[in-house]
């Protein structure tokens, strides 16, 4: 069943823990708040199946299991400024949004007041990633650049320049990095550095755009998803390629894969595409392989 009817098509998600509400990005402008009038549990997926062959197999969700229809409780309206990202931070009790006019806007999560907005860039902004010890919190942007921000007061530390097209996603490996980014050219880069990121290396990754990475919990892995219909999993500490997750040898997406998540530390991937479906795969260890 259909959690609400938004109108607006959807780009990001947002799950607040401490209110049980749903925060939703939309393109049309602004961020719709999702309330329940009964308490909802959000558990951690379970019972799928078993797992496929070689440490890679998708899984079937688990079925007699719904939430029930939520309500739009308010609206936080940014016209003309589409929300492609959205990160929570408990701690402070705000929400960081990147937004598609270049601004970053943040509002207290008790009363959804906007507490300050910035502008980063003259193009999109398309993520937030921060990093493990909350000190930088890295901006991707339409304009090729990536920019670190300092995670209190959202000032501009750094910006990395290098990639030659949109940035879409990154990813932390550690405090301190490196730190991972993927661009619509189709790479992935990493940047390593104490007090300041430089480029270390570029590693042809995908055939089109990389939409989205996640780092497991364990830190063991990095999982890129892209435009090309393919999964690719990495090895984190030396970014060696271990397995490609593609039809047919898969059951894989048949179209561009869009967003991954990780499933606690039970090696459960999760990842959404334009095919109109989302799939959970159970990753063990996987042997290195050599790029298609």
């Amino acid at each position: 069943m259909a959690l609400a009817r938004l109108p607006a098509n959807v780009f990001s998600l947002c799950w607040i823990p401490e209110t049980q509400q749903l925060l939703v990005g939309g393109m049309h402008g602004g961020a719709f708040l999702l309330g329940w009038d009964a308490p909802v549990a959000v558990e951690g997926l379970s019972g799928l199946g078993q797992s496929g062959q070689e440490g890679l197999g998708e899984r079937p969700p688990p079925s007699g299991q719904s939430l029930p229809a939520g309500k739009v409780l308010k609206t936080l309206s940014n016209p003309n400024a589409p929300v492609f990202s959205i990160l929570h931070r408990p701690q402070e009790q705000q929400v960081w949004m990147a937004c598609g006019d270049g601004m970053l806007r943040v509002y207290n999560t008790r009363n959804w007041a906007l507490l300050r907005q910035t502008q980063i860039s003259r193009e999109r902004l398309r993520s937030l990633s921060p990093e493990p010890d909350g000190e930088r919190i890295a901006v991707c942007a339409s304009d090729g650049c990536v920019y670190l921000l300092n995670s209190q007061n959202g000032a501009i530390q750094q910006v990395l320049e290098g990639h030659e097209q949109s940035v879409f996603c990154a990813a932390w490996m550690a405090p301190g990095g490196p730190l991972v980014t993927g661009s619509r050219d189709a790479r992935l880069r990493v940047w390593q550095g104490k007090d300041q990121l430089l480029l270390d290396h570029v590693i042809p990754a995908h055939l089109f755009t990389i939409n989205a990475m996640a780092l497991d919990p364990s830190g063991r892995w990095l999982a890129t998803a892209s435009r090309d219909k393919t999964i690719k999993l990495w090895a984190a500490d030396d970014f060696r390629l271990l397995k490609v997750l593609e039809r047919p040898r898969y059951e894989a997406h048949s179209r561009s894969v869009n967003a991954l998540l990780w499933q606690g530390h039970n090696g459960l991937l999760i990842s959404a595409s334009d095919d109109r479906s989302i799939k959970v795969w159970q990753v063990q260890e996987p042997t290195p392989q050599n790029a298609p």
